[in-house]
């Protein structure tokens, strides 16, 4: 799961939690990014969407 800028909190999915296995996803938060356990600290939110935009047009190839 790819989440930029989103929060789960369980008032956003009506109290129902939200069980996401950490190691398949990718966060981008406005100065952090997280790819599983690994977090990338000050890292604009612009840059990270680029870059991971960069990597699937890569791997679509």
């Amino acid at each position: 799961m790819i989440n930029v800028g989103g929060l789960f909190t369980d008032i956003i999915t009506a109290v129902f939690s939200h069980h996401l296995p950490v190691e398949k996803c990718i966060t981008i938060h406005p100065f952090e990014a997280r790819v599983g356990q690994q977090v990338f600290s000050q890292i604009p939110m612009q840059e990270a969407v680029e870059a991971l935009h960069q990597l699937s047009l890569s791997l679509a190839k």
